[in-house]
């Protein structure tokens, strides 16, 4: 994928970034309304599906696995839906999470191209 398309795709999903536990450390763009600095420092397990939290701590910690997970979320008004996609970055894991409203074909076409 070219530079231009990844930068789109980051302009236009709201994100989050988050370290083992789910923990939000950073946001993509603090001028949403939706993604504030109020979010810094929750857990999105807290607004996931025990079962998903499993797998989200799976995928995070197992380097063979998929890189791409998608989960449901819970009172995380307004979204109702993530992508994760996880990434060794100076011999620590992150997690990137794109934030979705609802699950709709563009969120299984953005899955595609991650």
């Amino acid at each position: 994928m070219n530079k231009y398309s990844i930068e789109n795709i980051l302009n236009e999903v709201p994100a989050v970034v988050c370290t083992a536990g789910s923990n939000i450390i950073a946001v993509q763009d603090k001028r949403s309304a939706n993604l504030s600095d109020s979010i810094m420092g929750r857990a999105l397990f807290d607004h996931m599906d025990p079962c998903d939290i499993v797998k989200f701590s799976a995928h995070f910690y197992d380097e063979r696995i998929e890189n791409i997970f998608r989960f449901t979320l819970w009172g995380f008004s307004p979204f109702s839906y993530g992508i994760a996609v996880f990434r060794k970055i100076l011999k620590r894991r992150y997690a990137v999470v794109f934030l979705f409203e609802d699950r709709s074909d563009d969120v299984e076409s953005m899955a595609s191209v991650l």
